[in-house]
């Protein structure tokens, strides 16, 4: 058979009286879709208006195909028939939905999975999904709804559909829900380089590779051969704000003052910008007297001179941002007998002086901050 235009397949054949001549056509077939393909046709599949046998379909729909007869030698078409079949066209995209923070500091990530028949008949697909997300991301648990349910595996690939079947026109949605948590703290136990690495092309993809921030693949065969047709990916980005608290110095003053230097430095280690609230607690020995304090850098103000101070409520911090806070007191030591600063007069050192941890409170040294994650938001 000719690729393109008319195959003759006979010329002045002979047949007899009640005879019958038999012929069958075979072609192999490609349909494609997709934006950009080079075949030279418009991407939307005009199905067969009656298929079958016909008549009733028309030249440019699905498989229509026409054969003509000449019985009387004369060069004009005396018979004509056709018939018209329809191809399925099943595609594939995946997408990155949203991801949120949960309060205990892992994350909500959910991934959409829409298939679609863009041809005029039924097919069948099969369907899996792959995390390989940076090796910091642990996945806690997993599901997925929508045209199937079940439970998503933590490690590996999950098959989400195995031989489905799948009407012309129709479209089957797949949500793929996963809680995960990032840990990037020195000694963690993920089995992670402790380095995030983000996402090259954050979003729906392509051009982000296995192993960055919350790169997931789908994979669709179409033919049943267990051969991936079709792949898909998406990828988006977590934050970790993590929080430094250092001891910078102690500056005598006069009548027994000394100003007292800390530093605080928040920073985003994550690929995604990230919330946090930030507040200071100095519970120094009952013998130290606070009289004033400052904080300068990132933000500024007065602290308090009792119980905490908010330095810091749901600010936004970058991908990769260090914000540094300068906490800064002037206080006073008294262990008179007699003293009116309500302690004890017995000085308690601190336990582990300097950067911590190990000391407690009410020892001279110690201030506690808190930092929480609460709020985190997700710029993909």
């Amino acid at each position: 058979m000719n690729t393109a235009g008319s195959t003759q397949l006979a010329s002045n054949a002979s047949i007899a009286a009640g005879a019958t001549h038999v012929y069958n056509v075979s072609f192999i077939v490609k349909i494609d879709l997709e934006p950009g393909s080079t075949d030279g046709g418009n991407n939307v599949y005009s199905a067969c208006s009656v298929p079958g046998n016909g008549p009733g379909s028309n030249p440019g729909q699905g498989l229509y195909n026409r054969a003509e007869l000449d019985r009387t030698g004369d060069g004009v078409t005396d018979v004509t028939d056709d018939a018209c079949g329809d191809l399925p066209y099943v595609v594939m995209r995946k997408d990155l939905v949203n991801v949120t923070p949960n309060a205990n500091g892992t994350f909500n990530v959910q991934y959409a999975i829409i298939v679609n028949n863009l041809g005029g008949a039924s097919g069948n697909y099969s369907l899996k999904d792959t995390p390989q997300f940076d090796d910091d991301i642990t996945i806690l648990s997993g599901n997925y709804t929508g045209q199937s349910s079940g439970v998503m595996n933590t490690s590996g690939s999950t098959t989400l559909a195995n031989n489905a079947s799948i009407g012309a026109g129709a479209t089957h949605i797949y949500n793929v829900n996963l809680v995960v948590r990032l840990d990037l703290d020195p000694g963690s136990l993920d089995g992670g380089d402790n380095i995030y690495t983000a996402c090259t092309v954050p979003g729906n993809g392509p051009g982000s590779n296995p192993g960055q921030g919350l790169y997931n693949k789908a994979e669709l065969d179409r033919t049943g051969d267990g051969i991936t047709d079709i792949t898909d990916d998406a990828c988006g980005d977590l934050p970790f704000v993590t929080m430094r608290k250092d001891f910078v110095s102690v500056v005598p003053g006069a009548n027994n003052t000394y100003t007292v230097n800390y530093t605080i430095v928040v920073t985003n280690k994550g690929g995604a910008t990230g919330n946090y609230s930030l507040k200071d607690t100095p519970q120094f020995d009952d013998d130290v007297v606070i009289l004033s304090g400052n904080y300068s850098g990132f933000a500024s103000g007065f602290m308090n001179i009792s119980g905490s101070t908010m330095l810091a409520s749901g600010v936004s911090i970058a991908a990769g941002i260090t914000h540094t806070y300068n906490v800064s007191f002037v206080v006073r030591l008294d262990l008179t007998p007699g003293g009116n600063q309500g302690g004890d007069n017995i000085y308690t050192p601190c336990a582990v002086p300097g950067n911590g941890p190990g000391s407690n409170s009410g020892q001279d040294c110690t201030i506690r901050q808190s930092l929480t994650e609460q709020e985190m938001a997700l710029l993909m």
